[in-house]
């Protein structure tokens, strides 16, 4: 592939992957507001950074070259000048290697903070958390090896003598930065699994979604890809950079897919503020697009009247609590639902004068409230408490 080729594609990518990174942008600050930004958007602006810097070093590196083309042969020919601009450009290469796991891992804490502002079980939760530990520790191993690899650090763009090869081709960072990045993108990649099989959706839907989720395969085999044609025997920084290049376009594709299907519905385009129901979805029973739950705390407390209960008698508190899914739309909680038991005289036993069966009357009441969270931007939108008597 000629020079002039490889430069027009990682800049195309550049451009696509810049407008998927501003759209996700404009779609959050449209759903959720400025508010309602999380950490996933934070680390989102970081691989904006690096993805910038990493196509900015790129192409400087295509037209200064780097220590990797230095030979004692090419040195007997080489002029100051060459050896300088050799210099300068196998900086800004080490300079590369330095930003390419920094926004490969700023993908990888984007996916994260997204699943952990989802509402997910206990178990997903556990793995997330060590799957926060996991990517941490990964990352300083490589950042380990990108510092010692090679050291003292100044021969990374050593020239003259000529370099040793594992300071100016650093076969050690290609293994560094793809085994734990490999690792890593198939645990994330086993998150959402479990949670998918478990949602009240569609069959077709499930697939759809689980098709979404797989294009995380497509970035761990770019990663394997970049590294077995760039430990070939015939390695060039454009073949490495590409690769490296067309690896996190596809990751910055696939951790944004999940953000822009709002963009997809009728209701983001409506005027004023967006609400995701606009249009009906989730106003009904039956519908998928949010994790949908029942809940009801009930309270029930015995209280006794002393005018008319003995003494001796004793008061009898409980408490009851459960959680039932119930539908795919909405979460209905009922809070503070309390059962009042009010002893009676009994005119029917002088042996049980506080008869249960004849003796109690019960009054419920009841406060409710609807809970919906949309499931593309994790907003999360409670109605108003409404109270609900019902004598029995």
């Amino acid at each position: 592939m000629a020079l002039d080729s490889i430069l027009q594609e990682i800049w195309a990518l550049y451009a696509i992957s810049m407008f998927i990174l501003f759209t996700r942008y404009a779609v959050r600050l449209r759903t959720v507001g400025l508010r309602g930004l999380y950490w996933d958007d934070l680390f989102c602006f970081f691989v904006m950074i690096f993805n910038t810097i990493d196509a900015v070093t790129v192409h400087i590196v295509h037209h200064t070259g780097e220590s990797s083309v230095v030979t004692e042969e090419w040195l007997r020919t080489a002029t100051q000048a060459d050896i300088d601009r050799i210099t300068y450009g196998s900086k800004l290469e080490y300079t590369a290697w330095c930003s390419y796991p920094a926004l490969i891992w700023s993908m990888k804490f984007t996916m994260l903070f997204f699943y952990k502002r989802l509402t997910l079980g206990s178990f997903h939760n556990k793995m997330i958390k060590y799957l926060f530990w996991f990517t941490g520790i990964s990352y300083v191993v490589v950042w380990f090896v990108l510092i010692f690899g090679c050291f003292p650090t100044q021969k990374n763009w050593q020239v003259t003598p000529v370099p040793p090869w594992k300071c100016s081709f650093r076969p050690q960072n290609f293994l560094a930065v793809a085994i734990p990045n490999i690792l890593t993108d198939a645990a994330i990649l086993m998150v959402p699994i479990p949670m998918l099989w478990q949602l009240k959706m569609p069959l077709k839907k499930k697939i759809v979604i689980a098709i979404v989720l797989s294009s995380g395969l497509f970035v761990i085999a770019a990663a394997i890809i970049r590294v077995v044609l760039s430990l070939d025997a015939a390695p060039s920084a454009a073949n490495i950079n590409g690769w490296g290049v067309r690896e996190t376009f596809i990751g910055i594709f696939t951790i944004n897919v999940p953000i822009l299907r709002p963009l997809f519905g009728k209701a983001f385009w409506l005027p004023g503020p967006y609400d995701p129901n606009a249009t009906g979805r989730g106003s009904g029973y039956g519908r998928s697009g949010h994790n949908l739950h029942s809940a009801h705390n009930r309270s029930y407390k015995g209280t006794k009247l002393p005018s008319e209960v003995d003494k001796s008698g004793t008061i009898n508190e409980y408490e009851l609590e459960d959680r039932t899914p119930t539908s795919d739309d909405f979460d209905i909680e009922s809070n503070a639902s309390t059962e009042k038991m009010v002893y009676t005289r009994s005119n029917r036993s002088q042996a049980h004068p506080y008869d249960v069966d004849d003796g109690v009357r019960v009054e419920t009441s009841y406060a409710i409230r609807t809970t919906r969270r949309d499931e593309e931007t994790g907003s999360i939108a409670h109605g108003t408490w409404n109270s609900i008597g019902v004598p029995k």
